[in-house]
Protein backbone atom coordinates (compact mmCIF):
# COMPACT_ATOMS: atom_id res chain seq x y z
CA UNK A 1 0.00 0.00 0.00
CA UNK A 2 2.50 2.49 0.39
CA UNK A 3 4.46 1.55 -2.80
CA UNK A 4 0.81 2.62 -4.13
CA UNK A 5 0.19 5.59 -1.83
CA UNK A 6 3.47 7.24 -3.29
CA UNK A 7 2.60 6.14 -6.81
CA UNK A 8 -0.46 8.04 -6.48
CA UNK A 9 1.08 11.02 -4.72
CA UNK A 10 3.90 10.92 -7.45
CA UNK A 11 1.05 10.99 -10.31
CA UNK A 12 -0.51 13.70 -8.19
CA UNK A 13 2.66 15.95 -8.52
CA UNK A 14 2.95 15.23 -12.06
CA UNK A 15 -0.41 16.36 -13.02
CA UNK A 16 -0.17 19.59 -10.50
CA UNK A 17 3.39 20.31 -11.97
CA UNK A 18 1.64 19.61 -15.57
CA UNK A 19 -1.44 21.82 -14.75
CA UNK A 20 0.99 24.88 -13.71
CA UNK A 21 2.98 24.40 -16.90
CA UNK A 22 -0.07 24.91 -19.01
CA UNK A 23 -1.69 27.75 -17.10
CA UNK A 24 1.72 29.17 -17.61
CA UNK A 25 1.50 28.72 -21.40
CA UNK A 26 -2.07 30.07 -21.58
CA UNK A 27 -0.91 33.39 -19.50
CA UNK A 28 2.21 33.50 -21.98
CA UNK A 29 0.45 32.78 -24.99
CA UNK A 30 -2.60 35.62 -23.79
CA UNK A 31 0.59 38.05 -23.42
CA UNK A 32 1.87 37.06 -27.32
CA UNK A 33 -1.37 37.62 -28.32
CA UNK A 34 -1.55 41.20 -26.82
CA UNK A 35 1.45 42.24 -27.69
CA UNK A 36 0.78 41.61 -31.04
CA UNK A 37 -2.52 43.36 -30.80
CA UNK A 38 -0.72 46.56 -29.23
CA UNK A 39 1.84 46.33 -32.01
CA UNK A 40 -0.68 46.19 -34.80
CA UNK A 41 -2.04 49.65 -33.20
CA UNK A 42 0.64 51.07 -33.20
CA UNK A 43 1.74 49.99 -36.60
CA UNK A 44 -1.52 51.20 -37.75
CA UNK A 45 -1.38 54.56 -35.81
CA UNK A 46 1.83 55.24 -37.33
CA UNK A 47 0.61 54.92 -40.77
CA UNK A 48 -2.27 56.75 -39.90
CA UNK A 49 -0.45 59.85 -38.51
CA UNK A 50 2.60 59.55 -41.66
CA UNK A 51 -0.70 59.70 -44.25
CA UNK A 52 -2.00 62.57 -42.18
CA UNK A 53 1.68 65.03 -41.80
CA UNK A 54 1.78 64.56 -46.18
CA UNK A 55 -1.90 65.16 -46.66
CA UNK A 56 -1.53 68.30 -49.13
CA UNK A 57 2.73 68.52 -49.53
CA UNK A 58 2.30 68.98 -53.18
CA UNK A 59 6.22 67.69 -53.11
CA UNK A 60 6.31 64.65 -51.46
CA UNK A 61 4.14 60.98 -52.96
CA UNK A 62 3.10 58.69 -50.21
CA UNK A 63 3.40 55.12 -50.69
CA UNK A 64 2.78 52.79 -47.66
CA UNK A 65 4.35 49.24 -47.44
CA UNK A 66 5.55 46.95 -45.10
CA UNK A 67 8.97 45.49 -43.90
CA UNK A 68 10.75 42.88 -41.77
CA UNK A 69 13.11 44.02 -39.14
CA UNK A 70 13.93 41.17 -36.80
CA UNK A 71 10.84 38.84 -37.82
CA UNK A 72 8.64 41.46 -36.86
CA UNK A 73 6.77 43.29 -39.90
CA UNK A 74 6.76 47.02 -39.30
CA UNK A 75 4.08 49.74 -41.89
CA UNK A 76 6.14 52.14 -42.75
CA UNK A 77 5.51 54.94 -45.40
CA UNK A 78 7.81 55.55 -48.67
CA UNK A 79 7.32 59.00 -49.98
CA UNK A 80 9.56 60.19 -53.00
CA UNK A 81 9.87 63.80 -53.63
CA UNK A 82 8.95 65.06 -56.53
CA UNK A 83 12.22 67.63 -56.97
CA UNK A 84 15.30 65.57 -58.58
CA UNK A 85 18.24 65.56 -57.05
CA UNK A 86 21.18 64.67 -59.23
CA UNK A 87 24.53 63.66 -58.86
CA UNK A 88 27.60 63.74 -61.39
CA UNK A 89 27.88 60.79 -63.48
CA UNK A 90 29.95 58.16 -61.70
CA UNK A 91 30.53 60.51 -57.96
CA UNK A 92 28.66 61.24 -54.83
CA UNK A 93 29.05 65.00 -55.43
CA UNK A 94 25.63 66.40 -55.70
CA UNK A 95 25.10 68.41 -58.90
CA UNK A 96 25.16 72.24 -58.80
CA UNK A 97 21.52 73.03 -60.16
CA UNK A 98 20.05 70.60 -57.83
CA UNK A 99 20.41 72.78 -54.93
CA UNK A 100 17.57 74.64 -55.06
CA UNK A 101 15.48 71.26 -55.42
CA UNK A 102 17.56 70.36 -51.90
CA UNK A 103 15.95 73.34 -50.19
CA UNK A 104 12.84 72.34 -51.44
CA UNK A 105 13.04 68.83 -50.18
CA UNK A 106 14.51 69.97 -47.02
CA UNK A 107 11.49 72.38 -46.71
CA UNK A 108 8.94 69.36 -47.73
CA UNK A 109 10.40 67.03 -45.14
CA UNK A 110 10.96 69.51 -41.88
CA UNK A 111 7.21 70.42 -43.13
CA UNK A 112 5.92 67.01 -42.78
CA UNK A 113 7.94 65.72 -38.92
CA UNK A 114 6.60 68.88 -37.96
CA UNK A 115 2.93 67.42 -38.40
CA UNK A 116 3.72 64.21 -36.71
CA UNK A 117 2.80 63.45 -33.43
CA UNK A 118 4.84 64.93 -30.62
CA UNK A 119 4.68 61.73 -28.68
CA UNK A 120 5.16 59.70 -32.14
CA UNK A 121 9.45 58.01 -32.03
CA UNK A 122 10.11 57.95 -36.28
CA UNK A 123 13.56 58.46 -37.92
CA UNK A 124 13.57 58.89 -41.80
CA UNK A 125 15.89 56.31 -43.81
CA UNK A 126 17.24 57.90 -46.63
CA UNK A 127 17.78 55.58 -49.71
CA UNK A 128 20.48 55.93 -52.17
CA UNK A 129 19.76 54.41 -56.14
CA UNK A 130 21.83 53.69 -58.75
CA UNK A 131 21.90 53.30 -62.27
CA UNK A 132 22.98 49.68 -63.41
CA UNK A 133 26.55 50.56 -65.03
CA UNK A 134 28.76 48.40 -63.62
CA UNK A 135 31.63 50.24 -61.45
CA UNK A 136 34.69 49.73 -63.29
CA UNK A 137 36.85 47.20 -61.72
CA UNK A 138 40.16 49.56 -62.33
CA UNK A 139 38.22 52.74 -60.60
CA UNK A 140 40.41 53.73 -57.58
CA UNK A 141 38.33 55.85 -55.90
CA UNK A 142 36.11 55.49 -52.54
CA UNK A 143 33.61 52.99 -53.81
CA UNK A 144 33.99 49.82 -55.87
CA UNK A 145 30.79 48.77 -55.93
CA UNK A 146 27.25 50.35 -56.59
CA UNK A 147 26.43 49.74 -53.10
CA UNK A 148 28.77 51.42 -51.58
CA UNK A 149 28.01 54.50 -54.71
CA UNK A 150 24.15 54.20 -53.29
CA UNK A 151 25.40 54.74 -49.60
CA UNK A 152 27.91 57.78 -50.27
CA UNK A 153 25.10 59.48 -52.19
CA UNK A 154 22.77 58.80 -50.05
CA UNK A 155 24.96 60.27 -46.84
CA UNK A 156 26.39 62.92 -49.02
CA UNK A 157 22.08 64.14 -49.21
CA UNK A 158 21.78 63.30 -45.48
CA UNK A 159 25.11 65.69 -44.72
CA UNK A 160 23.55 68.45 -47.02
CA UNK A 161 20.19 68.06 -45.27
CA UNK A 162 22.04 68.79 -41.93
CA UNK A 163 23.41 71.56 -43.70
CA UNK A 164 20.49 73.52 -44.71
CA UNK A 165 18.06 72.85 -42.16
CA UNK A 166 18.62 72.80 -38.32
CA UNK A 167 14.68 71.52 -37.63
CA UNK A 168 16.05 67.64 -38.56
CA UNK A 169 18.43 66.05 -36.08
CA UNK A 170 21.37 64.36 -37.04
CA UNK A 171 19.41 60.91 -35.31
CA UNK A 172 16.38 61.11 -36.95
CA UNK A 173 18.29 60.57 -40.52
CA UNK A 174 19.95 57.41 -41.61
CA UNK A 175 21.52 56.77 -44.75
CA UNK A 176 21.01 53.73 -46.70
CA UNK A 177 21.57 52.26 -49.96
CA UNK A 178 19.67 49.67 -53.01
CA UNK A 179 22.56 50.67 -55.07
CA UNK A 180 21.44 49.26 -58.42
CA UNK A 181 19.19 46.32 -57.15
CA UNK A 182 15.81 48.29 -57.52
CA UNK A 183 15.61 50.32 -60.53
CA UNK A 184 12.53 52.13 -61.64
CA UNK A 185 12.82 50.73 -65.34
CA UNK A 186 15.25 48.16 -65.84
CA UNK A 187 18.24 49.36 -68.36
CA UNK A 188 19.64 45.98 -69.35
CA UNK A 189 20.07 45.76 -72.85
CA UNK A 190 18.80 48.98 -73.39
CA UNK A 191 21.01 51.49 -75.68
CA UNK A 192 21.36 54.79 -76.33
CA UNK A 193 18.59 57.29 -75.26
CA UNK A 194 16.47 55.14 -74.20
CA UNK A 195 19.62 53.60 -71.87
CA UNK A 196 20.03 57.13 -70.89
CA UNK A 197 16.96 58.00 -69.97
CA UNK A 198 16.34 54.85 -67.81
CA UNK A 199 19.60 55.09 -65.85
CA UNK A 200 18.50 58.87 -65.40
CA UNK A 201 14.98 57.31 -63.73
CA UNK A 202 17.40 54.84 -61.41
CA UNK A 203 19.58 57.48 -59.87
CA UNK A 204 17.62 58.72 -57.03
CA UNK A 205 17.43 59.58 -53.68
CA UNK A 206 13.83 58.09 -52.04
CA UNK A 207 12.91 58.22 -48.19
CA UNK A 208 10.67 55.97 -45.72
CA UNK A 209 9.46 57.04 -42.66
CA UNK A 210 9.28 54.20 -40.25
CA UNK A 211 9.00 53.52 -36.59
CA UNK A 212 12.41 53.76 -34.74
Amino acid sequence: KTQTQELQNADLEIAAALAERLKLEQVLNAALEEREAILARAQSSFAFAAREAADGLDGIVVQEETSTVDEQELTQVRFKSREKIQFQLGSYEIANDSLVQLSLVAEDLVELTSRLPNDLDWVIRIEGHTDQTPVNSTFSGDFRNNVQLGFLRAEAFRQALLSTTRALGSDQLLASSFGDTSPIQDARGLSGAAKAEADQLNRRIEFILSPR
